[in-house]
């Protein structure tokens, strides 16, 4: 688990991000990122650092929690990838085995 999950969070082109490993097990991945941004792939048991330049949503999973629904939202700027932000919520939701409102409500609070 990360020290804090950025599952609601709203921020700026060019802030930066860091996850913060506390528990094994863990890592984020990206799994969509405004046209422009780079994507990450953090490696398992490891925090990492990731700068968010572009506007737009950003959505990113834990790959072995997955099945959980351990996911989180960023908003950076404005929401110019909303459309395909929320099919990438719509997948993830999908293909959760529980916690099937968590991702859900994250998108909820991003802000057209």
């Amino acid at each position: 688990m990360y020290e804090k999950a950025l599952i609601d969070s709203k921020a700026e082109p060019g802030d930066t991000v860091k996850f913060v490993l506390v528990d094994p097990a863990h890592n984020s991945v990206s799994v969509e990122v405004p046209e422009g941004a780079e994507g990450w792939q953090g490696a398992m048991n490891e925090g990492i650092t990731v700068t968010l330049n572009e506007e737009g949503v950003y959505v990113y999973k834990c790959t072995p929690h997955a099945a959980l629904n351990m996911a989180g939202v960023i908003q950076v700027g404005e929401a110019v990838n909303y459309d395909s932000a929320k099919a990438a919520v719509d997948k993830l939701t999908a293909a959760a085995a529980t916690n099937k409102d968590r991702l859900t409500g994250y998108f909820e609070q991003v802000q057209q």
